[in-house]
Formats: C-alpha cells, structure tokens, sequence
C-alpha cells in the first residue's frame, strides 16, 4: 500500500526520498485477503479507505507503535484507542517521550 502511494506523488524528489527510507524497511507486509478484510472493519469506525489498510498491514505485521503525522488518523485512534492491538503517535511526541 506504501509502495502504490508513494509511486502516485507527484513530487519526485519526495518520493525517491520516500523510496529510500522504504528501502529500509525490515518486513514488508504484502496486502491479503485477510488484511482487506480487517481493513473494512476499521473503516467502519471512521478511518480513510487508504488508512484503514495501512492500519490493518501494521496490525498484522504485530507492530508496537504506528508513527504518522496524519491529524485524522491520529484524531480517529485517539476516539477509537481500544480497536487496535498498536499505539498511534506522532513522530515528534513519539521521539520526545522515546529520548526522555
């Protein structure tokens, strides 16, 4: 899902340095059935098609921390805490609660 993202930025600075941090990655989580099927169901308690997929892939990849700079996602999992087996966090709070 990154990936099909990524590739649809229109800035090709940005996603080449997107594609590099991409790169990074230690597991790539491939969209299944089973993932769509989740994703669904987190659509239904607010978030974003796009979202919701993103979520349910971290969901299934057992993730301890989601970091996202997205206010609705953050605003929708702040509402919904107990729906998912991870934390939502900004980066910025993220690292300052990470470095204390």
């Amino acid at each position: 899902m990154l990936l099909y993202e990524v590739g649809r930025n229109p800035d090709s600075e940005n996603r080449q340095r997107v594609l590099l941090l991409a790169a990074l990655a230690h597991q790539v989580v491939e969209t299944s059935d089973k993932i769509l099927r989740r994703a669904e169901e987190l659509e239904k308690f607010g978030f974003d098609a796009y979202d919701a997929i993103h979520l349910a892939s971290a969901e299934h990849a057992k993730v301890d921390v989601f970091l996202t700079t997205d206010d609705q996602i953050l605003r929708t999992a702040n509402r919904k805490k107990n729906i998912l087996s991870f934390t939502i966090e900004n980066p910025v709070k993220w690292l300052e609660e990470v470095l204390k």
